[in-house]
């Protein structure tokens, strides 16, 4: 009797949530930067607009979306682009508790920023955790050849 060894379904559902949100944002750095820059909380307040700079942050945002929408369909197949996607956003997290902890950012977006980039770093770092501790898929498919 055969079980089950790919990571459970959520998992799945999970990186095509954070893929779509990641792909939608910078595809709205990349297009439309002036707009971006005056409707996320906190980033006018990171000093003026520089839409080149937005735009290029859009530029990496978009492969890591894509990245972990297609990660989704085969998961331990593709934990290295989890994990990439995942230290991604660790390091853009400790930049912005640098950034709080430096006086360089308020407080007051808190909350903006712990759902748009704690929850999400968080849930990668956790996701690539739990794939990789699943054995592949296949792994018990194989026999081998003598």
């Amino acid at each position: 009797m055969k079980t089950d060894k790919r990571p459970p379904r959520w998992v799945a559902v999970v990186l095509v949530v954070l893929g779509v949100l990641a792909l939608s944002n910078g595809l709205e750095m990349l297009l439309a930067p002036v707009w971006w820059y005056q409707s996320v909380p906190g980033v006018p307040e990171t000093g003026p607009l520089n839409a080149h700079l937005v735009a290029d942050g859009g530029t990496f945002n978009i492969p890591i979306g894509l990245g972990l929408i297609l990660a989704a369909r085969d998961p331990h197949r593709n934990v290295l682009m989890i994990a990439i996607a995942a230290g991604a956003g660790v390091l853009h997290s400790c930049l912005h508790l640098y950034s709080h902890a430096a006086g360089l950012l308020s407080l007051d977006h808190l909350a903006t920023e712990f759902f748009g980039i704690y929850i999400p770093a968080a849930l990668l770092v956790a996701l690539s955790a739990i794939v990789l501790k699943q054995p592949p898929a296949a792994a018990g498919d194989f026999q081998a050849v003598v």
